[in-house]
């Protein structure tokens, strides 16, 4: 049983089946809306830790995968349905290996296959892409190491 506060892996999908789902999901376009995007999207895997309040005010953090970041959003893996106008609170691991929280509403939700989901979120204030994701094609960007999220969460309980 989890403790109180501790984030929650909401997919339940083993690691090599979850980088299979993120590849094809990148090589298939799905978004009609891409066209409407503000900014460029960069790939950006790893952990995030995610604090959702849904509609009735409950509150819940999820330890998740995320699939792409931009300046002015994020998309993510989830176990279940978000829906959309919710408010969360992300933490994400930059390449200096500190985390940034970032607030941001819940844009879009849409079922990929069996309980994942894609969630679109969306930022309040702009984010730097280059503290996150290296935008160098020549370099390697290493993914944060598989316990970011637990250390992300330890520095947030002080």
């Amino acid at each position: 049983m989890s403790q109180p506060n501790q984030p929650i892996a909401s997919v339940r999908l083993r690691q090599q089946d979850q980088s299979r789902l993120l590849e094809q999901m990148s090589q298939t376009p799905s978004e009609p809306q891409q066209a409407n995007r503000r900014g460029a999207r960069f790939e950006y895997s790893g952990q995030i830790i995610v604090s959702v309040t849904h509609p009735n005010k409950a509150q819940a953090t999820f330890v998740v995968p995320p699939r792409n970041l931009s300046a002015h959003g994020l998309a993510f893996l989830h176990g279940s349905y978000i829906y959309p106008g919710c408010r969360c609170e992300l933490i994400l691991p930059r390449l200096d290996r500190k985390g940034q929280k970032v607030a941001g509403t819940v844009r879009g939700c849409r079922h990929i296959n069996g309980t994942i989901h894609e969630v679109a979120v969306i930022f309040d204030q702009p984010v730097q892409t280059e503290n996150f994701v290296n935008r160098h094609a020549d370099d390697i960007d290493a993914p944060p190491p598989e316990d970011t999220a637990k250390d992300l969460a330890a520095d947030e309980r002080g």
